[in-house]
């Protein structure tokens, strides 16, 4: 069984040298397991595969029906590397996200299961980093274990620590007879401190560490079955926390509660009210929010003297605090619209009209008529800007995809889209409406300027204003082409659009479905459907609670369960 997942027996480093035959044995075993070839060991009796069960239509999601889709094994993504090696090893690192290559962001979000794949380069880069880590892995494993010498029992104390913990699972013999071998065998020819650091290289390129896999233990392909305890270990540590599971969960898991959904939802609560659920919170805003484009963003310097560079690093710190904040104190999407909070420090707090001290984020409450959270923060406005003005698309766009979930017509290929000029002479209103009369884009621009033009009190620092090159500014705007028909009105300001929206199902509906997508690694498939319709409906229940909204997610038949995935089959 999970014997199958390291690909080659450990053999001594002979000619070839040991850094060659990790690099074999890694580069085999990770390129297998992204072909689909290593989810499950080949049975004494050959099973033919079972038609999964799949909803035809939400009449048939009952208190009786479980659905759940197949899940393919799950590389690692940067942030979940750093995250498990600080976990694993004690070890504040970014050696991911800085050196391995970015993830396919796949409907907005960097983990997708299907598109997330190892590459030559990344393998090289995974090959530098074991190597990089070991030595100091191996002092905090030392300081873990009472060895009083460096000899084999000390070995083998070390690998009992160690290896349970990087797969988050007790191994096979198999798996553990490998890696005695190789503690052994390179003890013997360089040493206790070479053996253990050829050990942790092993360890940290074997797919059993990279990879988050559920095997199929025989049973039928296509046959619906229960996660397991310690797959469900996993499931909630790189959910809920984007790293390994901690001691409680392990241990819960060893003792077979994490079967009980009880259980699950205590241990989702625990893990919500600890501080490493606050990284993962941002994470998923970072993503959903494109944060990564506020790390290249310029301004015009001309336009706005006050931009420099370090403010992208800024509003960033200014977000997460805004965050954390509403996750912490108040974690509803009312909050996160209407929010009247903004953090800022002594660099920030100029640009907006404010005092603060020192370099640390200090909440500051603003007019109730000027800041209405997620929707007027600056870093946001910021970054729904062209370098020299405002962007009514940029922030229409925003509203209809982020939160309202509606995909938008691709613009005609043969299409230029550039801004149009900043005109000193005129609004950005104005000069807009002059840029979307043409009737190739009047489609798209109906549906999104409306929204758009709402936002005009902001300018491309996200400061409020009233007035634009000595003209008065006019936010007026209209919401139109919802679901929920009650929505489309008229409204002046992103604040009484953040009213409108505060409360609607269509919105929480929205966030509920973004937050599934990063929960499973993929968007809403048919198997999802009747998960993801309760998981909506519970959200709403709960008044838009977003610790609710993880346990209903983390509760579900589709976080709970799967069905067994065909030999070689990406579902």
């Amino acid at each position: 069984m999970a014997d199958k997942l390291l690909p080659l027996q450990w053999t001594s480093g002979g000619a070839l040298g040991t850094r060659t035959l990790l690099l074999i044995i890694a580069f085999s075993g990770l390129v297998a397991c992204d072909s689909g070839t290593m989810n499950m060991e080949e049975p004494q009796t050959p099973m033919e595969p079972v038609e999964p069960r799949m909803p035809g239509s939400l009449s048939e999601c009952t208190d009786d029906s479980v659905f759940a889709d197949q899940v393919p094994m799950r590389l690692l993504t940067r942030y979940e590397y750093d995250n498990t090696i600080r976990d694993l090893f004690g070890i504040q690192t970014t050696i991911a996200r800085d050196s391995f290559p970015k993830e396919n962001a796949v409907a907005g979000f960097e983990n997708n299961s299907d598109s997330h794949k190892v590459n030559p380069l990344m393998m090289r880069e995974l090959m530098t980093a074991a190597e990089t880590l070991a030595p100091e892995g191996r002092q905090f494993l030392l300081a873990k274990v009472s060895c009083q010498s460096k000899d084999s029992a000390c070995g083998q104390e070390v690998l009992d620590h160690l290896l349970p913990r990087a797969f988050r699972r007790p191994l096979s013999k198999d798996e553990r007879a490998i890696f005695d071998a190789l503690f052994e065998e390179q003890f013997a020819l360089d040493g206790f401190d070479s053996a253990i650091d050829r050990v942790i290289e092993a360890t940290l390129l074997s797919p059993q560490f990279l990879y988050r896999i559920e095997l199929n233990e025989n049973r039928a392909p296509g046959d619906l079955v229960a996660v397991d305890a310690w797959e469900m270990a996993s499931r909630l540590s790189y959910f809920l926390w984007g790293s390994m599971p901690d001691e409680e969960l392990l241990q819960s898991a060893l003792d077979g509660k994490l079967s009980d959904p009880e259980e699950i939802e205590s241990q989702t609560r625990r893990m919500i009210a600890d501080p490493k659920a606050s990284d993962l919170i941002f994470e998923f805003y970072r993503q959903w929010l494109g944060l990564g484009a506020l790390d290249t963003m310029v301004k015009d310097g001309a336009q706005y003297p006050e931009w420099n560079e370090s403010m992208s690093a800024a509003w960033k710190a200014s977000l997460r605090a805004f965050i954390d904040d509403v996750h912490q104190n108040r974690p509803t999407v009312e909050a996160l619209l209407t929010s009247t909070t903004l953090h800022l420090n002594a660099e920030l707090a100029p640009v907006y009209g404010m005092q603060a001290d020192g370099t640390g984020m200090t909440g500051v409450e603003m007019p109730d008529d000027q800041r209405a959270g997620l929707l007027t923060h600056p870093s946001v406005m910021a970054l729904l800007a062209y370098p020299s003005q405002s962007s009514p698309i940029h922030r229409g766009i925003f509203v209809r995809e982020r939160l309202l979930c509606q995909k938008l017509p691709s613009p005609p290929d043969n299409l230029e889209i550039e801004p149009p000029d900043p005109n000193p002479t005129a609004t950005t209103r104005e000069i807009f409406q002059q840029h979307s009369a043409d009737p190739a884009c009047s489609a798209c621009h109906r549906l999104i300027d409306p929204i758009g033009l709402g936002f005009e009190n902001y300018d491309s620092l996200g400061r409020f204003r009233t007035t634009e090159h000595g003209f008065e500014v006019d936010a007026s705007g209209a919401l139109t082409n919802t679901a929920d028909r009650s929505l489309e009105q008229e409204f002046y300001g992103a604040v009484e659009l953040a009213d409108i929206l505060k409360d609607a199902e269509e919105v929480n509906d929205c966030i509920a479905d973004h937050w599934f997508t990063f929960a499973k690694g993929h968007p809403e498939k048919q198997a999802d459907m009747c998960s993801a319709e309760a998981i909506r409906e519970e959200f709403n229940r709960s008044g838009g609670n977003f610790d609710d909204l993880l346990v209903a997610i983390t509760t579900s038949d589709a976080f709970r369960f799967r069905t067994l995935q065909v030999q070689g089959e990406t579902p």
